[in-house]
């Protein structure tokens, strides 16, 4: 299939993913959101049968990636070794310092992008200004020939470019958060509801909210005492619902 579709597209235009796990003293490709291990070793075999039907390799080391604790050396490594093609590797990556370590482990055959340690993603690791000055000061020199990016940044003393990231780029949310959150949610709503049917009655100033509902959807003036925006909201309820006052 992989086959046809170079024929039909070009392989100048397919990029291959051959994200992939540890399995013994290799990696095997992984599939399934990276849950399912396939029989495809990432060996040089494999990668040399590809690399005739695409322009270049995508590999996530699933086993390290997003957890921003360092890359798979090893694989960097080896795909750098392996691959005649151009690599973009992701997985690990946590600060600045791994671009160099990708560059110096790959001997700049392999390329790397950093995700949940950018800033512009939430991260705190590395921000994409380091990012953007480092591509520019010609570490990539050697290794496979990249297309230019059209990002630009300047050198020395002169400005990098501002990169001002989404409202919600510091809003993170981790595993403990979620579980707390759901947890508060399901005692609220355990408090609020349980026994909520007694007394089965009328009390308090819900006898008065009703009359009050009633008068602004009929638009009588009444004089109330309290911020009205409750009562509001029931009187719009109640017209929602048909109710005429």
């Amino acid at each position: 299939r992989l086959k046809a579709l170079a024929d039909l597209i070009g392989r100048d235009r397919l990029v291959v993913d051959l994200s992939c796990r540890r399995h013994g003293d290799g990696w095997v490709v992984a599939m399934d959101r990276w849950q399912t291990l396939t029989d495809m070793q990432v060996n040089e075999e494999a990668i040399q049968l590809l690399s005739g039907l695409c322009s270049e390799f995508l590999v996530h080391a699933a086993d390290v990636e997003g957890l921003c604790g360092g890359i798979d050396e090893m694989l960097v490594e080896t795909l750098g070794k392996l691959s005649p093609i151009p690599v973009t590797y992701a997985g690990g990556a946590s600060t600045i310092h791994d671009l160099e370590l990708v560059h110096r482990l790959s001997k700049g055959r392999v390329d790397l992008t950093i995700g949940s340690a950018l800033d512009i993603f939430g991260g705190k690791g590395v921000t994409f200004a380091e990012c953007v000055a480092w591509n520019k000061t010609g570490s990539r020199s050697k290794g496979h020939a990249k297309k230019s990016s059209e990002v630009t940044a300047t050198k020395g003393t002169e400005a990098l470019p501002v990169v001002t990231p989404p409202f919600y780029a510091k809003w993170t949310c981790t595993r403990t958060d979620t579980l707390l959150l759901l947890l508060v949610t399901g005692v609220a709503l355990i408090v609020r509801c349980w026994r909520l049917s007694v007394p089965n009655q009328v009390v308090f100033d819900e006898v008065h909210f009703g009359k009050f509902a009633g008068k602004y959807i009929n638009g009588t003036y009444f004089y109330d005492l309290h911020p009205p925006l409750a009562k509001m909201m029931f009187a719009a309820a109640g017209k929602l619902a048909g109710y005429d006052g």
